[in-house]
């Protein structure tokens, strides 16, 4: 669990979350209709590149990792289906990290006018036109259509442990509701005050749905991982405390009653370390048991485990190697205690007792 968290925390999310600020907004419906919306969207980009420290302003009917989808229906090759689409601004992919493979992105005419393009991401590329350019291909709407002008690289906008799907991009619609998205040259947080202050100075009945640093929109995609992670990390640790504490108290008592026999071993000329070795070698053998054991106990569980798991196999040879080494180790250190203690058994003092 813990190297299935690391894995899916390094996975490249296609786009640059650093020092990227994400604000949904809704426009007033009764200040702004059809045309008007477009224009309102230009005048506040602008608006808002002017602040000190922003060095780009783009616009998404959704961000990437949002937790909102969009699902329309599109025709290809004379079959209909369900397709994830966003809505963006010219300049979206360089704003938010992404990158163009193949084609270009949309202009300031084409989003004016509605003109009838979209971009792909690779996954759709790959799915529809897997030998040949994808550019200049057609996928048809709902009483309209599109012509490819550009591919993109995948970005992960449903979070990182999901593949990204087929999808594409239109020009930004006229939808009241949007999120704008804010490359600086610092820590986003800094300027969100002033970004909040610009837009009420815009247009003070522009609702700020929320406002979050897109690195918080990425850490909070996996959080469920992470919760059941620490979960499972801490009832694993417990549990390893409470077998320590118990192979220790068996140990402790294995000396116990070997001491007559060990103070003999001693008083015949038996080397302290090699009565340390004997209880070591006891304590070595207990464990290895119970790692045992618990390997067998958790090739049982792999198949609920595995459906948890991103880029590793629940059979990792690794991870059960790893597991058992770091335990044998635990187990050593635990043992050498009453083992030391065993080596200095004063073998008069031992007899004298008996």
């Amino acid at each position: 669990m813990v190297r299935s968290l690391i894995r899916l925390s390094h996975v490249d999310p296609g786009s640059n979350p650093s020092n990227l600020l994400a604000v949904q907004l809704t426009l007033p419906m009764q200040n702004y209709q059809g045309p008007q919306i477009l224009s309102a969207y230009q005048r506040m980009f602008a608006d808002l590149e002017s602040l000190p420290g922003v060095t780009a302003v783009t616009g998404s009917s959704y961000a990437p990792f949002q937790e909102d989808r969009n699902v329309s229906t599109a025709t290809i090759y004379g079959q209909p289906l369900l397709i994830e689409n966003r809505d963006i601004w010219p300049n979206y992919f360089e704003a938010v990290g992404g990158r163009l493979i193949e084609g270009r992105s949309f202009t300031e005419k084409e989003t004016s006018d509605g003109a009838r393009v979209i971009i792909i991401n690779k996954s759709m590329a790959r799915r529809f036109w897997p030998n040949e350019s994808a550019i200049n291909k057609r996928v048809d709407h709902v009483n309209s259509y599109g012509t490819v002008i550009g591919v993109t690289d995948d970005v992960r906008q449903l979070g990182l442990g999901v593949t990204p799907p087929p999808m594409y991009y239109n020009p930004m619609s006229e939808d009241s509701t949007f999120t704008v998205l804010i490359r600086t040259s610092q820590n986003p947080l800094n300027i969100a005050p002033a970004v909040r202050g610009r837009i009420r100075s815009i247009d003070e009945n522009i609702a700020i749905n929320w406002i979050q640093p897109m690195e918080e929109l990425v850490r909070r995609s996996f959080a469920e991982e992470r919760y059941r992670t620490l979960l499972i990390t801490t009832f694993a640790l417990i549990a390893v405390f409470l077998a320590l504490i118990g192979l220790y108290g068996v140990m402790s008592r294995y000396v116990v009653y070997r001491n007559r026999e060990l103070g003999i071993r001693l008083a015949i000329g038996a080397q302290p370390r090699r009565v340390l070795a004997l209880i070591l070698y006891k304590g070595l053998i207990l464990s290895a048991a119970g790692i045992s054991i618990g390997g067998f106990g958790a090739l049982g569980v792999t198949g609920i485990l595995s459906k948890y798991l991103f880029g590793i196999s629940p059979l990792d040879i690794w991870t059960y190697a790893g597991v058992a080494l770091i335990l044998s180790t635990v187990a050593l250190v635990t043992v050498y205690a009453p083992a030391r203690k065993a080596s200095r058994i004063d073998p008069v003092q031992c007899l004298k007792a008996e």
